[in-house]
């Protein structure tokens, strides 16, 4: 079962990425880690993921049974 789903995933301030094109996808069970070095961002993709900052372009989609 898919918990979360990550396609094209793109985040922009002006004209540079922040990321761009991140795809991805978490299924029940999984465990998972975030590494990167820093002004990667890593703070700023969790935001993007929770909807507390809109992303540039992309879709999310996540379980109808999850909560943030």
């Amino acid at each position: 079962m898919h918990y979360l789903r990550v396609t094209n995933l793109t985040k922009s301030y002006s004209s540079k990425p922040l990321f761009d094109g991140i795809d991805f996808h978490i299924n029940q069970g999984q465990k998972i880690a975030l590494v990167a070095k820093n002004g990667a961002g890593k703070s700023t993709l969790l935001k993007v993921l929770m909807e507390e900052i809109d992303r540039s372009d992309g879709d999310i989609e996540r379980n109808k049974h999850i909560t943030t």
